[in-house]
């Protein structure tokens, strides 16, 4: 992996509409603009993140440009970097991680079928393009 920069990048699937929600909320949350955006098919993602071959996993990705984390680890990641008031949400955090990752899978396993495929690129506010990759 490439670790020329520090940086908190978030590798998703954008063929998923859930995954779509969670960028578009976290463009909202993220006031200071300290998270960048990739998409897990990406040529950036082949090219600095899995450079070998990419995981065959199925969750939102959290890259630091040296470690790669998965699943419910991603939500502790991303709330360290996200205002005071979204602090709240790391009693989860007291769940052992292997409860947190079967609910992730869980999930995972049935979004499509709960949120659907987003069948068209959404359309990002000019403020929000340049965080992408």
């Amino acid at each position: 992996m490439d670790s020329s920069s520090r940086q908190a990048l978030i590798i998703y699937d954008d063929s998923c509409a859930l995954c779509n929600k969670f960028i578009f909320w976290l463009l909202k949350a993220d006031k200071k603009g300290v998270f960048t955006y990739t998409s897990l098919d990406s040529d950036f993602t082949k090219k600095h993140v899995f450079t070998e071959k990419k995981p065959d996993i199925d969750s939102v990705i959290y890259w630091d440009g040296e470690s790669v984390f998965y699943k419910s680890e991603v939500l502790f990641k991303v709330l360290k970097l996200l205002p005071f008031y979204w602090k709240w949400m790391y009693v989860f955090k007291l769940l052992p991680k292997s409860l947190r990752d079967k609910l992730y899978d869980f999930i995972a396993a049935n979004r499509i079928n709960w949120f659907g495929k987003a069948e068209t690129c959404p359309m990002l506010p000019s403020e929000y393009r340049k965080r992408f990759k």
